[in-house]
C-alpha cells in the first residue's frame, strides 16, 4: 500500500498553517475512528516527508467515499504557485483516482494509475477555488475513507533543528 506513496514522496513535495484542519477520529462514528485514523496517518507520513522539500499544507479533509464513486474536496489556489495534491484510502482500497479540476473546468493535473495514492503536482495558472476530484475503484467494503492533502511549496526545504 505505502509503496507507490513512499515513492512519490521521494519526489520534490509540505507544514500545516492552522487553516489546514485535520479530522479528528472522534468527528465520525465509533466504528469508523479506526479508518478515519488509517487516512490521517498516511496523509501524515506524506506532510512530514514532504514539508523538508518546501510544501505547505494549505487544505486537509476526510471523508467516508461509497465504492466507484467521487468524491470532490474544493480549495482556494492563486495562480502561479506550485502545488501538490495528495489523495490516500484506507485499507480497504487498492485503487484512488485523483483529478484536479481547475476554476474554469478543465482539468490542472491526474493521477490514474492502479494505486491506493493518488498524487499529482501542477503550477496553478489561474486563481480561484480547485476541486480535487476523488474516485474510488478498488473499495472492498460499502465505503472506505479517504483523505485529501493540498500544498502548496514555499520558499525552499527547511532545516532541521540544529542544523544551522
Amino acid at each position: 500500500m505505502n509503496h507507490l506513496l513512499w515513492a512519490l514522496l521521494g519526489l520534490s513535495l509540505f507544514s500545516a498553517p492552522a487553516r489546514a484542519q485535520e479530522a479528528a477520529p472522534e468527528d465520525f462514528p465509533s466504528a469508523d475512528a479506526a479508518y478515519v485514523g488509517q487516512v490521517n496517518a498516511l496523509l501524515d507520513a506524506a506532510r512530514r516527508r514532504l514539508e523538508g522539500a518546501g510544501f505547505e499544507l494549505q487544505h486537509r479533509q476526510v471523508s467516508a467515499v461509497e465504492a466507484n464513486t467521487n468524491w470532490d474536496s474544493e480549495a482556494y489556489l492563486e495562480e502561479g504557485e506550485r502545488y501538490a495534491v495528495v489523495a490516500v484510502c484506507d485499507v480497504d482500497c487498492n485503487d484512488v483516482d485523483l483529478q484536479i479540476e481547475d476554476p474554469s473546468g478543465g482539468e490542472a493535473a491526474s493521477d490514474y494509475g492502479m494505486s491506493d495514492t493518488g498524487f499529482a503536482r501542477f503550477t496553478a495558472l489561474e486563481t480561484g477555488t480547485f476541486k480535487a476530484q476523488v474516485r474510488m475503484y478498488g473499495c472492498q467494503a460499502p465505503a472506505c475513507y479517504a483523505a485529501v492533502g493540498v500544498f502548496k511549496q514555499g520558499l525552499g526545504p527547511k532545516t532541521p533543528p540544529g542544523d544551522n
